[in-house]
């Protein structure tokens, strides 16, 4: 009987966070949409942003290691940055297989948030009620909104918890499938990604395809950022072409 139950519980928790994901990728999609209609300049921008940060926080590093270590979080944020604005995803809301584990902190970040609003409105809902109580009834809306946040927060918290939970049962295999996949990299990309790496890690900002090109030391580097980049042209084709037959409709 408690099995029976365990598993409907869990059954309509896979339902309601397939639905809550169907809500929430609509969103981010508008956003991006958005964005790239109003903000073209947002890459720029956010670079900007990321290095002002930078600058501020390197007057007050001591050390060469902690120069080191602020510029590359600043050089990790714009790779992160770009690549949400490229790929038109959040990096909070899909799996990096790569990196599965990763998503674990972004969803503890996610659910930090929303439990900080939950406490806001505990605190809120009270005098709200007293108000009115005390017949100021423009509070009224304000409760029914604040009550429409507490609903969502909760399902928020809820559902990342539920994802949480999932990761760390499925932990063994996703590692599997995140190794296989690094090796399969390694094999056909390695010395291009060690040409990359290695120039992103020693020029202070992140350096151009051009400086990258001139960094080549064998033919091998060569042939694998060659190929590389096709394939990641091959994405883009193929991202581009998902992206219109949305549009349609198809």
């Amino acid at each position: 009987m408690i099995e029976r139950i365990k598993k409907g519980k869990n059954k309509l928790q896979r339902t309601l966070t397939k639905k809550f994901q169907k809500v929430v990728f609509k969103i981010e999609k508008t956003k991006w949409k958005t964005i790239k209609k109003v903000y073209p300049n947002y890459p720029k921008r956010m670079e900007a942003f990321y290095r002002k940060i930078r600058d501020k926080e390197l007057k007050y590093a001591k050390t060469e290691e902690q120069k080191r270590i602020i510029n590359n979080i600043y050089k990790f944020n714009v790779l992160l940055m770009r690549r949400e604005f490229y790929t038109e995803k959040n990096n909070n809301y899909h799996m990096d297989m790569l990196n599965p584990l990763g998503m674990i902190d972004y969803l503890k970040v996610n659910k930090d948030i929303h439990m900080r609003w939950l406490k806001v409105d505990a605190v809120a809902m009270p005098v709200l009620i007293t108000l009115l109580a005390l017949g100021n009834t423009w509070a009224v809306p304000i409760i029914g909104i604040t009550t429409l946040e507490t609903l969502k927060n909760i399902k928020c918290v809820t559902q990342q918890n539920y994802k949480i939970e999932k990761i760390m049962k499925e932990q063994e295999k996703l590692e599997r499938i995140a190794n296989k996949r690094i090796d399969n990299r390694e094999k056909k990309y390695g010395e291009a990604q060690k040409l990359i790496s290695e120039k992103v890690l020693e020029s202070e900002e992140l350096p151009s395809m051009t400086e990258i090109i001139d960094n080549i030391q064998s033919k091998e580097q060569l042939e694998q950022l060659k190929q590389l980049i096709i394939n990641e042209a091959k994405i883009r084709e193929q991202r581009n072409k998902d992206k219109i037959k949305s549009i349609g409709g198809i």
